[in-house]
């Protein structure tokens, strides 16, 4: 038996026992999912960037409902979207897509080698147009996070696109038919 001086440390020493003992935790990495889009055709959706944000980011519909549509129609789908390049961090790039936005709108990491190469091909404040599979949203800072994502064709002078208004919040909470 161990005995510890302190409460806290034997508060946490429980925690950290309990925390290893998790299934999820124990539990073999899975592989990592297939990096090429071009693989899955049947994956990317026509949803646009609007859409998106009106389903998801507007609140109009309770957490649950959003929450159940996500994991049914769009998590792990891919989109073809244009937007402007606000930002590379460490693990990919950011992008704004409304008129409104003062930070970004989407994160999406950016697998190599193509993330390496990012501060020489691209652009900050030019236009983008990238595939990347959808895997949440955050509703309170209206951001949707990606991954698996590519720039197609991208260089320093980018190419045309334009910043969108906001969409208005649904009338009905009737859903739209998912692309699925």
């Amino acid at each position: 038996m161990v005995r510890l001086c302190h409460p806290p440390a034997a508060a946490l020493g429980l925690v950290l026992c309990a925390c290893s003992q998790s299934p999820l935790l124990d539990a073999p990495p899975s592989a990592p999912p297939e990096a090429d889009p071009a693989t899955a055709p049947s994956e990317v959706i026509s949803a646009s960037f609007s859409d998106i944000y009106q389903l998801f980011l507007r609140r109009t519909l309770s957490i649950q409902v959003r929450s159940e549509r996500w994991a049914r129609s769009y998590r792990d789908r891919w989109v073809r979207w244009t937007g402007q390049l606000a930002a590379i961090t460490p693990t990919g790039v950011k992008f704004r897509h409304l008129s409104t936005t003062f930070t970004y709108d989407v994160s999406v990491i950016i697998n190599e080698p193509q993330r390496s190469q990012l501060r020489r091909l691209v652009t900050v404040g030019k236009f983008y147009t990238y595939m990347a599979r959808m895997k949440r949203f955050d509703d309170l800072f209206k951001t949707l996070y990606f991954d698996q994502g590519i720039l197609l064709n991208p260089g320093p002078e980018g190419t045309t696109g334009r910043l969108v208004e906001p969409p208005p919040p649904l009338k009905t909470l009737e859903l739209p038919a998912g692309p699925g």
